[in-house]
């Protein structure tokens, strides 16, 4: 008989903290973790500034989740804390769909 697969324990650096109100809030998660979100609003903006300045809700969404994922990308290659945040949000999609909430809380919709 083969034992079930241990459940795989992430760092405590990638775990996120909610606020006082049991929210997800960016000023709560660590310092790389929030720049990171601060990055992904940035790189969302360049594309409504640039590429469509009214977009519907299904494509702005589609933006901000492609947002954080460029920048949990790029940030991964250099940063150790995010390389474990970029790997559990690839692998587990509540993570990533809670990063990605965090964005877009803090992403003002321009319509």
């Amino acid at each position: 008989m083969v034992a079930p697969p241990l459940p795989h324990v992430w760092p405590a650096v990638t775990h996120l903290v909610t606020g006082d109100d049991g929210r997800l809030q960016q000023s709560a998660q660590n310092a790389e973790i929030n720049k990171c979100i601060s990055k992904a609003i940035r790189l969302a903006h360049s594309k409504i500034y640039f590429d469509d300045a009214f977009p519907n809700l299904e494509v702005q969404s589609q933006w901000l989740g492609e947002s954080l994922i460029t920048v949990l990308r790029d940030q991964a290659r250099t940063d150790l804390v995010i390389r474990e945040v970029n790997r559990r949000a690839e692998l587990d999609k509540r993570y990533r769909s809670a990063l990605v909430s965090m964005v877009r809380c803090r992403h003002p919709s321009p319509l």
